[in-house]
Order: structure tokens, then C-alpha cells, then sequence
């Protein structure tokens, strides 16, 4: 008998996480972060994620690409407000990643706050397996 695989929106995860909550996980680039002075900034701006799907997420997950296959989630947001992108907003926002020509440009943000303790250390230090999309939706 096959014993089932763990996958988290799509990707293997190595370690396995309790995760009990709906979660996107969001990668940026550690030059992105030094850049914007700020991981919730890194991750808040302009990507490519289904509002439908993101409106059902209760935390987003941050993780930074060091240059290895190992993705470590580094910071949990609450997210309080999804919404859509205007080509003109990514650039008042400076937001790296965007590079829209349209309006509107198919990408959305959030605003939101950093989690508590409690809340962090069930995520915090959890490796997922990231593959090579930016995004990927835990539920």
C-alpha cells in the first residue's frame, strides 16, 4: 500500500508542519529585503495571487531566498485587507517585483500586522519546499 505524500500548495515540504490554518507563503530575495528595509514591505507588494483564494488565507507566511533550496519561513502576517493593484500603485510603492504595463496589472497586496508569539512559533522556523513559484497557497 502507497503511504500518502505531504505537498503544501503544489511543493514537498521536508519537515512536517502543523499547519491548521489556511496560509499563503510568499518568497522574496534577501536584496529585496535589504532594499525596502523591511520584510513585510518584500512580501505585501504586487504578486501574481488569486484575491478569491487569498481573501480565504488566515496568515501569510514570509521566506527569504538565501541562495539555497532550504526555505525557512522568517516572518507570520495577519492579513486585514486584500487588494487589487494598480500599475501606478507598485511604482508609488517602489515594489521590486512589479512589472506592470496594464492597468489593472492582475496583482493584488495586503496590509496587515505581524502575529503574535504564540501564533509565530507555530510557523516560525518551518522549511517548505518553495519549487520555483513565488507564491504558494497552503490550503
Amino acid at each position: 500500500m502507497l503511504k500518502p505524500r505531504s505537498f503544501l500548495g503544489g511543493g514537498m515540504i521536508d519537515k512536517k508542519p502543523d499547519f491548521q490554518e489556511k496560509c499563503i507563503v510568499i518568497r522574496t530575495k534577501q536584496e529585496t529585503v535589504a532594499k525596502l528595509r523591511s520584510l513585510y514591505d518584500a512580501v505585501r507588494w504586487c504578486w501574481r495571487i488569486n484575491i478569491d483564494r487569498a481573501l480565504k488565507a488566515d496568515y501569510v507566511l514570509a521566506v527569504v531566498n538565501y541562495g539555497t533550496k532550504e526555505f525557512k519561513v522568517e516572518q507570520v502576517f495577519k492579513p486585514t485587507e486584500w487588494y487589487c493593484i494598480t500599475a501606478e500603485k507598485c511604482k508609488d510603492k517602489k515594489a521590486p517585483t512589479c512589472t506592470c504595463k496594464k492597468k489593472p496589472c492582475g496583482r493584488i497586496g495586503f496590509t496587515g500586522k505581524k502575529v503574535g508569539v504564540e501564533e509565530e512559533k507555530k510557523y516560525l522556523g518551518k522549511i517548505v519546499n518553495m519549487g520555483q513559484f513565488p507564491v504558494r497557497y497552503l490550503y
